[in-house]
């Protein structure tokens, strides 16, 4: 049994597999100073773990305390994910891989693995990422925005006359009031970037494009989006356990 981690800044997805599915799998938010209580709240008891594996964005000493934790609980020692610069016929873009973040590139290991064809590839998180590959593998480029929540936080704390809460749930239609008007503003942005992404790049390309989408806010974007796209949750996490297997 395989325990897998995605750790994002502010959730953590979590699933184990048996080596042929997931058999039990969850995502929890948590604030780093309640991460070892939410750890030990969310986790399995169970003790028969063959390997942990990590795709973790976090800071070095956020990681060194999971580490810490995994370690004791199982007495294995967590193995990490980092960024290639080429993987199964799949290659990144970036003259320095490793500041790409590990879950963008997972996420594209996985789509790419999945379809060997050209791609558009999103995660809706903390951030909203959108990654472009062509259909020979290579990493074209891609784009990093503020995701659901970080716009309308960001927009409420720097401005002192617009009063409303940072909410989940938004609508594509114009709003009537500013709570509505901030929150549908926030997904209207969220689509707008991920529609016009796809477009230019489908244009470009011969062959369709393919669109793949995860993350927490995933299920409140795909129904607004014109473009076909598969949702799958455990993106990142296929990409980890292939990575993973790869090497072993």
């Amino acid at each position: 049994m395989k325990l897998l981690f995605d750790i994002g800044n502010s959730s953590i997805n979590w699933a184990q597999h048996d080596g042929q599915t997931y058999v039990e799998q969850g995502r929890f938010d948590y604030q780093e100073s309640e991460l070892i209580e939410k750890l030990e709240q969310y986790l399995p008891t169970t003790t028969a773990m063959e390997a942990l594996l990590v795709a973790s964005v976090v800071n070095d000493e956020r990681n060194q305390v999971i580490t810490n934790w995994l370690s004791d609980r199982w007495q294995i020692t967590p193995w990490y994910a980092h960024v290639d610069s080429v993987f199964a016929g799949l290659t990144n873009s970036y003259a320095e891989p490793k500041q790409m973040g590990v879950d963008r590139w997972l996420a594209m290991i996985s789509a790419w693995t999945s379809y060997q064809s050209a791609l558009c590839v999103v995660d809706c998180g903390t951030a909203l990422t959108i990654d472009l590959v062509a259909a020979d593998g290579k990493h074209v480029g891609g784009f990093i925005l503020p995701g659901l929540h970080l716009m309308q936080a960001g927009l409420l704390q720097h401005t002192d006359r617009i009063h409303a809460t940072v909410m989940t749930e938004g609508t594509m239609d114009p709003a009537n009031n500013t709570q509505s008007a901030i929150t549908d503003g926030a997904c209207l942005a969220m689509v707008g970037a991920i529609e016009r992404a796809f477009a230019d790049f489908q244009s470009s390309c011969s062959e369709t494009v393919q669109g793949v989408i995860t993350g927490g806010n995933a299920a409140r974007v795909i129904d607004f989006l014109q473009y076909a796209f598969e949702l799958k949750h455990t993106l990142v996490l296929d990409g980890l356990l292939t990575r993973y297997d790869a090497m072993t």
